[in-house]
């Protein structure tokens, strides 16, 4: 298992759907999948434009319905497939075809020798 360093991208890829494994959200701003960074401790803004389909998701979420269901890569080498399980929990509410969601997250990773051994993600 490769350890990250300092500053290594960590991306993120979450269930679709139809239950399959994709690239996590991606940020309206600069195009880009939602990555935080490993050792940094900084603010991040990340706009995610929506469709219908995954507007109706969301709701379902925000309800506590369903869970956004998520994972990252225990270390900086993707190619041996071990993840940490993360759920994205959303707090809001909803107003007919608009959502007010907080944008105000901790992005907590645990590790030990750099490699994550655990991970939160909370409002």
């Amino acid at each position: 298992i490769v350890p990250y360093k300092y500053g290594d991208q960590i991306s993120m890829e979450c269930k679709d759907i139809e239950g399959k494994w994709k690239r996590g959200p991606i940020c309206k701003e600069n195009k880009q999948e939602l990555n935080v960074f490993y050792g940094r401790d900084s603010p991040l803004y990340c706009g995610i434009l929506v469709d219908e389909l995954e507007f109706k998701r969301i709701k379902e979420v925000l309800y506590q319905n369903s869970s956004w269901e998520c994972r990252i890569p225990v270390s900086s080498d993707i190619t041996e497939n071990i993840y940490i399980p993360i759920s994205i929990q959303l707090w809001g509410y909803t107003t007919g075809d608009h959502l007010d969601i907080t944008n105000h997250y901790n992005f907590i990773l645990h590790v030990e020798n750099d490699i994550l051994i655990g991970a939160s993600l909370y409002p």
